[in-house]
């Protein structure tokens, strides 16, 4: 009789057993969602904010394509990035552009 209360009702205990699992989810599923919650209400608080200072891109000649290229480069980098300021240097090409680094 595995099934039966001692009142001799049949399924009783086995529904007491599902509604006692049921309450414990639902109090762990809140208990996660709070942490949860509050874990990001902190992050948000420490949010990176994203990079700052300057970013300095190194091109060919003034007048040359990579000029033109670093230029639109450093507006889109500054407009995601506002603390980022970006400055395009003339070099004399790409072994002196490592030299830069």
């Amino acid at each position: 009789m595995s099934g039966e209360r001692a009142n001799g009702t049949p399924g009783a205990q086995a529904y007491g057993r599902s509604a006692r699992r049921t309450a414990l989810r639902a109090a762990l599923g809140t208990a996660c969602t709070g942490l949860l919650a509050g874990a990001a209400a902190a992050d948000a608080r420490h949010a990176d904010r994203g990079a700052e200072g300057v970013l300095r891109i190194a091109t060919g000649e003034a007048d040359g394509f990579y000029a033109a290229f670093g230029r639109l480069l450093g507006e889109q980098v500054t407009a995601v990035f506002p603390r980022l300021s970006c400055e395009v240097i003339q070099s004399q090409g790409s072994v002196a552009n490592v030299r830069l680094l």
